[in-house]
């Protein structure tokens, strides 16, 4: 009796595996929507500063400490030891996205750039649109926007700032299983902050040195590169 209930707890366990994988088949159902969040207490120039010095200085010494204990080469550190440093560099990063978006103009035109990201996914084979978090794996959060001046003509000018989380579709540990060792920093995107646990998100941001319409299709593009790399069946995993 007992060995029948183990095999019955084995293919229930199985068949809701397969089910969930076959939810994740392309195109992946994703939600774009816009957030406005609180605004953090406005700082002066020379507080912001100096908080951008103290966690600048603080990431380097936890990265200098883990080193000593684990090793210089970073890639073989287990995901526990990077927790640890995201800790640090998420607390730096944020303060700097702090300066940055603390204008009330980085507030506006959210929307827009949700529909640009939207307007643009008409063909794409990754991902289908979908209108409500419980029809989606994922959901786009766009929750600034921001101008820059570059001193070239092919840096970044326009930046949007966005969260990247599961939607109903998908487990909040698979996000984490999914999005583990994933590598978001490039010339248009970087990492704000890292999720600390099943119930987080990835805060990012995207560059464009033309137009924050053109922006939107680079969050697009990082969304899809992601779903490629992590979903795709054709892609070795």
């Amino acid at each position: 009796m007992l060995l029948r209930r183990v095999i019955h707890l084995l293919l229930v366990m199985l068949v809701a595996a397969a089910e969930c994988r076959a939810e994740e088949a392309l195109p992946v159902p994703v939600l774009v929507t816009h957030l406005e969040t609180q605004p953090l207490p406005p700082l002066k120039p020379e507080a912001h500063e100096a908080e951008s010095n103290r966690t600048r200085a603080e990431m380097f010494a936890v990265a200098e400490q883990l080193r000593k204990q684990h090793g210089d080469k970073t890639n073989a550190w287990p995901p526990e030891v990077w927790k640890l440093f995201y800790v640090a560099e998420d607390a730096h990063t944020l303060t700097v996205a702090r300066r940055d978006y603390e204008p009330p103009e980085t507030r506006l035109g959210l929307a827009d750039s949700a529909e640009d990201f939207v307007r643009g996914a008409g063909a794409n084979k990754a991902m289908t649109m979908v209108t409500g978090a419980d029809e989606a794996s994922l959901v786009v959060q766009i929750i600034g926007r921001r101008r820059a001046s570059a001193s070239g003509p092919t840096d970044n000018r326009y930046f949007i700032r966005f969260r990247l989380v599961p939607g109903a579709k998908m487990t909040g540990a698979r996000f984490l299983e999914l999005t583990q060792g994933y590598k978001w920093d490039n010339l248009w995107s970087k990492v704000i902050a890292h999720p600390k646990d099943a119930s987080g998100y990835f805060e990012l941001e995207a560059g464009s040195p033309a137009s924050y319409k053109n922006c939107a299709g680079m969050v697009r593009a990082i969304v899809e590169g992601f779903i490629r790399a992590r979903l795709d069946p054709a892609t070795k995993k």
